[in-house]
């Protein structure tokens, strides 16, 4: 992070799936509360969570966004197969 920066990234922490985050998309919502941290800790994707930094005001919530990274690929001629149902117990969601 470099000085005087606006955003304090860091990798998720079991903490942060407890801290009341919302985007108010149920699927993320979801995916952020039940999975961010396990799937993180099993090496099946990066999570990182964006939070709020000790000079923003206090009414901020502690989390005010997250992303994931994963080395996964998805083939697109398998994707639509894929979108119908459940692939191997992780829930694939279609536009």
């Amino acid at each position: 992070m470099t000085e005087g920066s606006l955003y304090v990234t860091a990798q998720i922490e079991p903490d942060d799936a407890a801290s009341g985050f919302s985007c108010g998309k149920h699927p993320l919502d979801d995916y952020f509360k039940r999975h961010a941290v396990l799937n993180d800790r099993a090496g099946i994707g990066r999570a990182y969570v964006l939070r709020r930094a000790e000079k923003d005001p206090a009414e901020l919530p502690n989390v005010l966004g997250f992303y994931t990274l994963s080395m996964a690929v998805a083939e697109s001629r398998r994707s639509r197969r894929c979108s119908r149902r459940s692939c191997r117990g992780f829930r694939c969601l279609s536009r």
